[in-house]
């Protein structure tokens, strides 16, 4: 077996083997895009320190349990890639949080308070069979408490994942959601069971509705919908 941190390659060898495996236009892009990203920032005034810098470093070797400089050093040799070159792109990842914050920041307060009802989240289960009449015997089960909603996930449900979870679908935003289904289920009440309904696979579906809630702007949305507005930003720089 060849050596394999003996092996050269050259610079053209790795654009062909790219090229033959449809990543090349992906780098490409990505390279463009951290281009558009630097030049953007700079005419902004935005900068990373070395300090910012370093206390993300410490992050990564805290996070893969790098007890020691030494060890960080073993483990960069066997990526091939040099301290300085980690350090360079742990710069470019902080640039383009700031650059996001800096666009957006203000403007996903706005959108959220403009648009909190899509925000507002359902606890679901879903129960999905392949056939009308035993979504119907299903839904006829369950209100005659013959077999409670989770008990019937358990033993009908063609996904085994949710056959394993008694139906757990968890927490959907309402803009998560086809807008006739969050129609359907945020006017619904709690611990009702709506359904049977169509599907577009042409499967039928029971959810059970177990909670409504309406959230803050948490950093889980927060990150999400600026990461949203920033990469819709790139993609129209790159086009």
């Amino acid at each position: 077996m060849a050596n394999l941190p003996s092996l050269s390659l050259e610079t053209e060898e790795i654009i062909d083997f790219l090229r033959r495996d449809l990543r090349l236009k992906d780098i490409y892009q990505e390279i463009a895009s951290q281009k558009i990203i630097n030049q953007t920032a700079q005419e902004q005034g935005l900068t990373v320190t070395s300090n910012e810098i370093q206390a993300e470093l410490d992050r990564i070797r805290y996070e893969k349990c790098f007890d020691s400089p030494s060890v960080l050093l073993n483990w960069l040799d066997r990526q091939r890639v040099t301290l300085n070159e980690l350090r360079q792109r742990i710069g470019e990842h902080l640039l383009t949080k700031k650059l996001a914050n800096y666009l957006f920041s203000e403007k996903v307060d706005r959108l959220f308070s403009e648009h909190r009802s899509d925000f507002e989240q359902v606890l679901l289960y879903k129960i999905v069979v392949p056939y009308e009449q035993l979504a119907n015997n299903i839904l006829y089960q369950i209100i005659e408490e013959e077999v409670s909603f989770y008990e019937a996930a358990h033993l009908y449900d063609i996904d085994e994942k949710r056959r394993l979870h008694c139906g757990y679908e968890g927490k959907k935003r309402r803009c998560q959601l086809n807008p006739e289904l969050a129609e359907t289920l945020f006017n619904a009440n709690t611990g009702e069971v709506i359904g049977p309904l169509k599907s577009f696979e042409k499967t039928y579906e029971l959810f059970l509705v177990e909670e409504f809630s309406s959230p803050g702007l948490t950093t889980e949305i927060y990150e999400e919908t600026l990461n949203g507005m920033f990469k819709e930003w790139l993609e129209a720089k790159l086009h």
